[in-house]
């Protein structure tokens, strides 16, 4: 399998002495500016919605990102949660041939 994009994530995984707001906030900042992140806007406002899907299936990043930003927000997020969703974020980054590297 070849992967369309490397995202690495790594610098605020591994760094302890941030908190687990602050490495949502980051990891979430990196997603946004990963080409995953944006070349589903790109090809669903050229091409139209179905191509989008066609071409990545469902558009789960920017609903991750924004609810990790929610979570964040509202002071909600918890260790377990976040790795609840980092799990099911890891799925979709398969799915749609990127490469997350956290270490």
């Amino acid at each position: 399998m070849t992967w369309r994009e490397t995202i690495n994530v790594s610098a605020p995984w591994r760094d302890d002495s941030l908190d687990i707001f602050q490495k949502a906030t980051a990891i979430c900042e990196i997603f946004k500016s990963s080409k995953w992140y944006s070349t589903i806007n790109e090809v669903a406002e050229s091409g139209g919605v179905d191509q989008a899907i066609e071409e990545f299936g469902e558009d789960q990043i920017h609903a991750w990102v924004e609810e990790m930003e929610f979570l964040i927000e509202d002071k909600e997020l918890t260790i377990s949660l976040f790795n609840y969703r980092w799990d099911r974020m890891y799925d979709y980054a398969d799915r749609d041939r990127v490469w997350v590297n956290v270490w």
